[in-house]
């Protein structure tokens, strides 16, 4: 079986994530050193559980 580590991709996963990231009107941060790359995805989102009582 092939190491996946080694395997160069297509990018199509990449450009289907930022296309529903845009969607949801989000953003993706890239970092990359020493041949690791980070992708950091940041979505809003709303809690809508119960308020606190006081």
């Amino acid at each position: 079986m092939p190491d996946p580590w080694k395997q160069g991709g297509t990018g199509l996963g990449l450009a289907l994530v930022q296309k529903f990231v845009e969607r949801l009107q989000g953003e993706i941060e890239v970092e990359s050193d020493r041949g690791w790359t980070i992708f950091t995805v940041r979505l809003l989102t709303q809690f809508l559980g119960r308020g606190v009582r006081g």
